[in-house]
């Protein structure tokens, strides 16, 4: 059979294409951006054509379901006529949809959120109806073996003939990540026990026992995940423009950098009458981050609704707001060279710092957070992609998967959380395929606090909370440098 292409794949492209032909399960792991979606989508179509599957279920991040429905249209012939259902809605909409395209005889794609397919009417549906094709979508998603999701994931995936899973970090944390999701793809890779496996490869600490301590087997598990995988990296694909970064410093004025040693030395911040305190390190930390951007919140219970604890939070605005001074500075300047911006916050009272300011200078932006659709966020990578107007778009770091920004050039990280997984797939949204132009990235770092810290551990793909385990480099990471 010769399958015509409705748009020319890249050389791994096609590589990963013939390897998930001969086999059942495939590990699609590819870096952001290099077009795992084409694969899966020209998969699904050669699948009809071969052997008349007509059902493919997708599983993936609710914020990826618009990129799902905008892309098979990309890149599937167009004489097989798919009928794409997105299961959105509340949930006894998405089920009586469900129950409607169930009954559809011809080739259909049904596109489910992780979170969906742990409602148990649902999932019975789809353990009854869709039981060709599965398609994970970032697949990392089943790193934890006791989640719900995945266990959901695990369920349907044994009905399913064939299996992609689709991902740009399979190790987030650390290579224990990949054996519960090989566990959804293939059990028999690792035996289907995640916690004999993890003994294999790794010695726990004695007293946190989830943290591994060293490593073994290291080679004898490299070679079982390439078993039924397929890598690509940025090198591979030629066609990328340069990606650089420049770290542009923040100066902290004398009455930030006195409530910054307050907090770490003292574990508390006294503003005006208000004491902020800070028992835990993990909570120490997030603090101090806090200050290096130029604010506090604290959250307190002043009350109970019967059982129902009844919070209030607050605000502080620290310094001089350095931090955003300089922000501002930098993207008017970025704007006014003619680039279109994407911006990286970790947390949700700096996006609407920004936004609030924004408003007053008349620039139009979007914002994608936590609770954003996938209709949403299609909508907003439309508006960046085509309208000159919409210059900015703001992520909440946490939340920025599955979009191409082309249209952008230039990135700046405010603030970032401690997961390189998230830094690298919000970078990822401008250095991707279709990308034209060289890509800079702006990192701001309050100078001589956290911020610094938290960029190298993430870049070194350490886990941020273990770090904090470790007294030593506790300190080290929670004491100023000024």
């Amino acid at each position: 059979m010769k399958y015509q292409f409705k748009r020319t794949p890249k050389g791994y492209q096609v590589r990963a294409l013939k390897k998930a032909l001969e086999q059942k399960s495939t590990a699609v792991i590819f870096d952001p951006g290099l077009g795992k979606t084409k694969v899966a989508i020209d998969f699904s179509a050669i699948k009809y054509l071969q052997e008349g599957m007509k059902r493919v279920l997708i599983v993936c991040p609710l914020s990826a379901m618009g990129v799902w429905e905008d892309e098979w249209y990309q890149d599937c012939p167009d004489d097989i006529e798919y009928l794409i259902t997105p299961l959105i809605g509340k949930m006894p909409q998405r089920i009586k949809k469900l129950q409607e395209v169930a009954q559809h005889k011809g080739p259909q794609v049904v596109i489910a959120s992780f979170d969906t397919i742990k409602n148990e009417q649902i999932l019975k549906l789809i353990l009854r109806y869709y039981n060709e094709i599965l398609i994970i979508d970032e697949l990392h998603h089943c790193k934890s073996h006791s989640s719900g999701k995945t266990k959901a994931t695990a369920r349907i995936r044994k009905v399913n003939t064939y299996c992609l899973g689709l991902t740009g970090t399979l190790l987030p944390k650390n290579p224990l990540d990949a054996i519960s999701q090989y566990d959804v793809l293939d059990p028999t890779i690792f035996g289907g026990n995640w916690w004999k496996a993890a003994r294999r490869y790794a010695d726990f600490h004695p007293e946190f026992k989830t943290k591994p301590i060293r490593w073994h087997n290291m080679d004898e598990m490299q070679a079982k995940i390439a078993s039924i995988a397929v890598r690509a990296k940025d090198t591979e694909n030629a066609s990328l423009p340069p990606l650089t970064f420049k770290d542009i410093p923040v100066l902290l004025g004398d009455d930030t950098k006195k409530l910054y040693k307050q907090m770490a030395e003292e574990m508390l911040a006294e503003i005006g009458e208000d004491v902020i305190d800070a028992k835990q390190a993990a909570v120490k930390a997030m603090k101090l981050h806090q200050i290096s951007g130029g604010f506090l919140q604290q959250t307190k219970v002043v009350g109970y609704d019967g059982d129902k604890a009844l919070k209030e939070t607050k605000v502080y605005s620290i310094g001089d707001q350095e931090k955003l001074a300089v922000f501002k500075d930098l993207l008017l300047e970025q704007l006014d060279q003619g680039h279109k911006v994407i911006v990286a916050c970790a947390f949700l009272v700096e996006i609407s710092a920004i936004s609030a300011w924004l408003n007053t200078k008349h620039i139009d932006f979007r914002v994608i957070k936590g609770g954003v659709t996938g209709e949403e966020r299609s909508q907003i990578k439309r508006d960046f992609q085509t309208d000159p107007k919409c210059k900015v778009v703001i992520f909440q770091i946490s939340a920025a998967t599955s979009m191409t920004l082309t249209a952008g050039d230039v990135g700046i990280l405010y603030s970032s959380t401690y997961k390189w997984d998230d830094y690298f797939q919000w970078l990822k949204r401008l250095h991707r395929e279709g990308q034209t132009k060289p890509v800079r990235i702006y990192r701001l770092v309050a100078k001589g606090t956290i911020d610094r810290k938290i960029l190298q551990v993430i870049e070194s793909k350490q886990n941020f909370t273990d770090v904090l385990i470790d007294r030593r480099s506790y300190k080290k990471l929670l004491t100023p440098d000024f």
